[in-house]
């Protein structure tokens, strides 16, 4: 799964940025709230992960497609076995 980019369409005054850097967040989480028109508007993660940018400041106008926040998937658990020689595999035992 690739990264989640939150950008606004519109041009709005950042209310509130619920969430930090290093912050996990599922998908509906709430990440900044911004003004549009005497109306808030909530943005939204996509994708369950870690918080890895802000890209806004509170009370401070955005711009059309500006970067509100980024969102990282979290690591599966998944690892990749890598050998000494590349091209070369040996045996893999397990004990249990």
């Amino acid at each position: 799964m690739e990264r989640f980019e939150c950008r606004t369409p519109e041009v709005g005054k950042v209310g509130k940025i619920l969430v930090k850097p290093g912050d996990h967040v599922k998908a509906g989480d709430v990440l900044v709230t911004l003004e549009v028109e005497k109306e808030n508007h909530d943005y939204k993660s996509e994708i369950d992960g870690v918080v890895k940018e802000i890209g806004c400041e509170e009370g401070k106008y955005t711009k059309r497609n500006q970067l509100l926040a980024t969102v990282e998937p979290e690591e599966t658990g998944a690892f990749e076995l890598k050998t000494p020689e590349v091209g070369k595999v040996g045996k893999i035992l397990v004990k249990e």
